[in-house]
């Protein structure tokens, strides 16, 4: 898979959960931008490995 093939499944997962609108660069904070807990990146981790494992 090459690189801009993960970033872009990487940016459907999140556009899921916050919305299509949801701007996504290489730069974002899950933390931060996201306002994420660690409920929600391990969520976030575990939905990354379902989708490339």
């Amino acid at each position: 898979m090459k690189e801009k093939e993960i970033f872009d499944s990487i940016v459907t997962i999140i556009q899921e959960r916050q919305g299509e609108d949801f701007v996504v660069t290489e730069s974002l904070s899950l933390k931060d931008d996201l306002d994420a807990d660690s409920v929600d990146l391990m969520e976030f981790i575990l939905t990354l490995e379902d989708e490339f494992s």
